[in-house]
């Protein structure tokens, strides 16, 4: 069972309402929050640059988006991370305009992992090795290498990653 309330103006609570009283159904809906437009059958949402004072609202809509697969959030976003990330598959953080994750994000990273893939964003060695399982090395939007810290080392013939990301950048080791 099929139900559109597109264009009916609806809350995100009052579609709520209609998710509980319809349980089986899909809702088709369309919610407005902090300026974004939302509809219910969406597969990744973008929240990077939304000024949020709760998650409240957000997470009530992303309850209604079954098809959600992707959330891309910025680091200042940690508590919407941690409400939000158990309701997608993947998440985007992107930590380039950071000189290093806070504390707080540290440690939600490290409790999400094996639960949802996260795409970790950064310029900072001691970040990526620090809060990744497998590294992916770019150059000028290329991926020269992909691996776990070990594996880095190893096929750049060196003992530290700092190193072997140097080996794999300017001497193109793979």
């Amino acid at each position: 069972k099929e139900l559109d309330l597109r264009r009916c103006g609806l809350t995100v609570s009052e579609l709520a309402a209609v998710q509980d009283a319809y349980p089986d159904a899909l809702i088709r809906g369309e919610i407005s929050i902090y300026g974004m437009e939302l509809t219910t059958d969406m597969e990744e949402i973008d929240l990077s640059g939304i000024k949020m004072k709760s998650t409240e609202e957000i997470e009530a809509a992303v309850k209604l988006m079954p098809n959600l697969e992707k959330i891309t959030f910025e680091p200042q976003m940690v508590s919407g991370l941690s409400a939000l990330s158990n309701m997608a598959n993947l998440v985007e953080l992107d930590l380039t305009g950071c000189r290093f994750a806070s504390e707080e994000l540290a440690n939600l990273i490290r409790n999400l992992k094996g639960k949802v893939t996260i795409i970790l964003t950064t310029h900072y060695m001691e970040e990526a090795e620090a809060l990744s399982d497998r590294i992916g090395i770019m150059k000028d939007g290329n991926i020269l290498a992909v691996g776990t810290i070990e594996e880095l080392k190893e096929k750049a013939g060196t003992t530290d990653f700092e190193s072997a990301f140097l080996s794999v950048v300017k001497e193109g080791v793979v």
